[in-house]
């Protein structure tokens, strides 16, 4: 796939591309659409400072529930309303605002926790991450089956809208378990014998 048209529309939209808004502007699809994630993402590292304020001082865990329900609600809304707005604010990087939120508040949490000492039980987070990953791998699999096979389109987005909270529930769990969850075991394994041969090479 050619990341950059080169058509007289494509040209005026390289700064665009170049500068990292591509997705800042959805209804102006622009020459490399397709890294509309690293312009998504881009949007809330430049407006981290900003938002990591307001974080610190009046976002608790407690609001994580809220945060998915409102994020779930929009999409059902909008696909409702017409399915063409699906791709344009997926990439929109307001309209994905509790998706960040979620992430940085598990992640403050995480990151206060290992500050703190805290030693939770490896193994009590190993079950849940492994909980965790059998039912978000069905979840995977029943959302990809309605999208590309059943062609229910509007399930998929639902599937898609609910996967956020308990995708950083796992992310989470599997940084408190390590090992000590089959995934964790499996990544961490994977990993011993490159690092291992990097040590062997010095």
């Amino acid at each position: 796939m050619c990341l950059l048209r080169m058509d007289p529309w494509g040209l005026a939209l390289l700064p665009f591309s170049l500068t990292g808004i591509t997705s800042w502007y959805p209804l102006i699809y622009p020459n490399n659409g397709v890294l509309w994630s690293v312009s998504t993402i881009a949007f809330f590292y430049y407006r981290l400072p900003w938002l990591f304020g307001r974080l610190e001082r009046a976002w608790t865990r407690a609001h994580l529930p809220w945060l998915a329900a409102l994020m779930a609600v929009k999409w059902v809304i909008v696909v409702g309303v017409d399915p063409f707005f699906y791709m344009p604010l997926r990439v929109w990087p307001p309209f994905v605002v509790p998706v960040f939120m979620i992430g940085a508040i598990v992640g403050r949490s995480r990151l206060e926790d290992a500050l703190a000492g805290g030693d939770p039980s490896p193994a009590l987070w190993g079950r849940r991450a492994d909980a965790l990953s059998v039912a978000l791998a069905l979840f995977v699999g029943v959302s990809a089956f309605f999208s590309h096979y059943a062609g229910a389109f509007g399930l998929r987005v639902v599937l898609e809208a609910f996967i956020i909270l308990p995708l950083a529930y796992w992310i989470e769990a599997l940084t408190y378990a390590g090992s000590a969850s089959w995934v964790g075991f499996v990544l961490s394994a994977r990993r011993r014998p490159a690092a291992a041969a990097r040590f062997e090479r010095l």
